[in-house]
């Protein structure tokens, strides 16, 4: 899976220009963002007709294949490339970022020339380092606003996108509670078979809005199990609760729980995941000294998966599979694509039915 795109349009016809442009671009690229930036591509050479049309075309192509745009806007006026490339984008429906050093405005009544006021999400900034600071911010609220479109039911307040958030919120309402809920409290119907599952990162479970929880709703009509999901930060998910709500609680949260966060800008750390799956393992032991009902514990999680970390103070008889499927996947499909695979889940199947067959 590549990182988040960025199109750094700027007008670069003079020397502090260029190394304004070439500071930004530097920011970006080390806090994970790939980037695109016009003045490191070839520049008019001969004039022709065929030149240019090869630039217009290179341009054009770098900006439909970008995530969104983050523009210098400096100047009484913005440079007329960069216009056209945010009318472009703004068309396409990318996400445009305009970033103001410049204290002049476009008029009294307006920041810019009404146009770009309404296309462009603007940040102002006296010095670089306040710069960088609101452009990081503006970009995470764009993965915010994504991840409102994945999950519209999603709470804010559980948009967890680095390990850091996760372990914040394990001390904070409403994960507090329900993790208390779920070490101290919780009690599981009677069934033959618990079975462990991972979350996905469409929410809720149930009605199902993935093939993998479709999938899995299904198996109760064949195999007598309990379904419980495992997660970062919930620790698990009793079938019950699939709904993500509880006690008027909204539990719908996102936390992409994986190491190439670092590409949408986040900070991974080796150190606070081990943290974080040490407390939610603590929680799942609890919860099953409670719930040691169960004839067969399986748990569905592949090798590398963290859910397996989550898990490893629970007795659990059998895990599946026993590999990891070797398929291209984003962050949206991760799970159901993997868990989905016809190899991974007729392992899944196979254990399933030896139970049928005792």
């Amino acid at each position: 899976m590549e990182g988040v795109k960025i199109f750094l349009a700027a007008p670069f016809f003079c020397q502090a220009e260029r190394e304004f442009n070439s500071k930004i671009a530097r920011f970006l690229r080390e806090s994970g963002f790939e980037v695109w930036i016009a003045q490191e591509n070839p520049f008019i050479a001969d004039g022709s007709t065929e030149e240019k049309r090869k630039i217009f075309e290179m341009d054009l192509s770098a900006l439909k294949n970008c995530d969104v745009v983050v523009a210098v806007l400096d100047g009484e006026c913005i440079d007329s490339g960069t216009a056209f490339e945010l009318g472009y984008a703004y068309a396409m429906g990318k996400p445009i970022i305009g970033v103001k050093t410049d204290y002049r405005t476009f008029s009294i009544i307006e920041e810019l020339n009404l146009m770009l006021e309404v296309a462009v999400k603007l940040i102002r900034a006296s010095t670089f380092e306040e710069l960088k600071e609101k452009l990081l911010e503006a970009l995470r609220m764009l993965s915010l606003e994504n991840a409102l479109k994945l999950n519209p039911g999603l709470n804010p307040e559980l948009f967890l996108p680095s390990p850091e958030d996760v372990l914040r919120a394990l001390d904070e309402e409403p994960v507090k509670s329900w993790l208390e809920f779920i070490a101290n409290e919780h009690v599981a119907p009677k069934r033959d078979t618990l079975l462990l599952v991972p979350c996905t990162a469409k929410k809720p479970y149930d009605p199902p809005r993935d093939e993998l929880h479709r999938r899995l709703l299904e198996l109760e009509k064949t195999y007598d199990v309990y379904l419980v999901s495992v997660s970062e930060p919930l620790a698990l998910e009793p079938r019950e609760y699939w709904n993500f709500r509880w006690k008027g609680y909204n539990l719908i949260y996102d936390a992409p729980f994986f190491p190439w966060i670092e590409r949408y800008g986040y900070k991974w750390s080796d150190e606070i995941a081990e943290k974080v799956w040490g407390m939610l393992a603590e929680v799942a032991r609890a919860w099953q000294k409670r719930n040691d009902h169960f004839e067969r514990v399986i748990c569905f999680a592949t090798p590398n998966s963290g859910y397996r970390k989550i898990v490893e103070k629970m007795n659990v008889d059998v895990f599946v599979p026993d590999f990891e499927p070797d398929i291209e996947v984003s962050y949206e499909e991760n799970t159901d694509l993997i868990y989905t695979h016809p190899d991974v889940w007729q392992s899944l199947l196979g254990v399933l039915s030896e139970r049928l067959t005792e």
